[in-house]
């Protein structure tokens, strides 16, 4: 079989899957260790065989510092743990994961991908539609105390750079993701704010990211 006739029936068995765009898609992770924006998530996974290593700083509050690791056993599915330091009284550590069910264009042209998961704060599930460089998404989030819908959008600049803005209606929160990459290396700069308090600067409200993607 040539290679030209392999990658083809690649592409066809998995429109989403075209390694180009691969290559340009800037994996990031949000604050609760998934592939997402500052808190919410998309509905893209890190890939089969890939992975995300990170450390999640606050400007304000040590106890608020986080580790998350995840990786993609196979194409649809992605888990890891999230957790606080070791060296933090009480430390929690969680699972995570998410699974895309419905990866984008798989039965018509324009259908977004569509997944649902679990991370610190909720279940939740989600439908993202990507046309490069811009992702938007839409979800519903699950749990006794974060339940109601969110909403991301991002755009990757020049495949070194990615802007990000989120709505979180539990929260009633707007935050905002400004993301660099080199070399797999990923450095972040992460911030939110209630909707009523744009006004006012919070240090605890802000992180700062670095992480490794593979």
């Amino acid at each position: 079989m040539s290679p030209a006739f392999a990658a083809a029936l690649a592409l066809a068995a998995d429109p989403s899957d075209d390694a180009a765009g691969r290559a340009a898609r800037i994996v990031s992770g949000n604050q609760n260790g998934l592939t997402g924006a500052v808190h919410t998530a998309t509905a893209e996974v890190v890939g089969a065989g890939h992975g995300r290593i990170g450390i999640l700083e606050n400007f304000d509050d040590d106890a608020l510092d986080r580790f998350s690791f995840v990786f993609g056993p196979v194409e649809p599915l992605e888990v890891g743990v999230h957790s606080d330091l070791p060296t933090h009284e009480d430390a929690r550590i969680n699972l995570i994961f998410k699974l895309n069910g419905l990866p984008q264009d798989r039965f018509f042209r324009g259908q977004p991908a569509m997944s649902f998961g679990l991370d610190r704060r909720a279940a939740f599930a989600n439908a993202t539609w990507r046309v490069s460089p811009v992702t938007l998404t839409g979800g519903y989030s699950f749990s006794d105390e974060h339940t109601g819908p969110f909403a991301n959008a991002g755009v990757e600049l020049f495949g070194v750079a990615l802007a990000q803005v989120e709505y979180d209606h539990p929260d009633r929160e707007i935050g905002v993701a400004l993301r660099a990459t080199w070399a797999g290396v990923q450095l972040a700069l992460l911030w939110s704010s209630p909707v009523g308090g744009l006004d006012t600067f919070e240090p605890s409200r802000t992180y700062v990211s670095a992480a490794y993607a593979f």
